[in-house]
């Protein structure tokens, strides 16, 4: 995997974390599609490095539930292994991902009954999913010292900061857990960490369940 060693390699993370992207302009619902490609991305360049060499341990034939108990531990030392990469990828894609959150709600509540398909609802579940997982991950690493300060602090500050956006799509069963778990952490955390983890523990208390929440 191309790595930060590498002037290239750098030149191109730097292009692909560039935050400017998605400040220098406010995003419309006309600008949905060109955002979501951005974002995809984005996604793409991260699980790139988080699912690296995962053809070392699933074929065809691997049955579902070991393949999930090894890819894990996989997937665990891949972002150990890549850290300085993603410390740089991942903040931009969580971002990436808050700007699009109004879009889709707007988009969402646009819909008649009949046009909130399964298939819409299952692509709802599956985003909450994966935001749910990314918190619960980045706070169960808050303490690991096989990470760095610096990448624990950009991704939890990052995470802090797009709260706002990211609890109008969770509910507030996940909310809670995600709170607790931010709570708990901050107790043991660094300074530099912790205000960010006060910040999450804060914004996922709300028990509103408003916008995506409510579908």
């Amino acid at each position: 995997m191309p790595q930060l060693t590498s002037p290239k390699a750098a030149d191109l993370i730097a292009t692909l974390s560039d935050v400017r992207l998605l400040s220098s302009r406010t995003y419309q619902m006309k600008d949905m599609e060109a955002l979501m490609g951005l974002c995809d991305q984005s996604n793409k360049a991260v699980m790139s490095y988080v699912m690296f060499d995962v053809k070392s341990i699933a074929n065809a034939k691997s049955d579902p539930q070991e393949l999930a108990a090894r890819l894990v531990p996989l997937m665990e030392k891949n972002v150990r292994t890549f850290q300085h990469e993603l410390e740089r990828l991942q903040p931009f894609l969580f971002r990436c991902i808050a700007q699009e959150i109004p879009l889709l709600t707007q988009f969402t509540q646009s819909l008649k009954p009949e046009e909130f398909t399964e298939i819409r609802r299952a692509g709802l579940k599956q985003a909450r999913n994966g935001m749910f997982n990314v918190y619960y991950g980045a706070l169960r690493s808050s303490g690991d010292l096989a990470y760095t300060e610096s990448y624990r602090t950009k991704v939890l500050q990052t995470l802090a900061d797009v709260t706002p956006q990211y609890v109008s799509v969770l509910q507030p069963q996940a909310r809670k857990q995600i709170a607790d778990l931010a709570a708990s952490s901050a107790t043991k955390a660094p300074p530099s960490l912790r205000k960010h983890l006060q910040v999450i523990a804060t914004g996922m208390s709300d028990s509103r369940c408003e916008g995506l929440c409510a579908l």
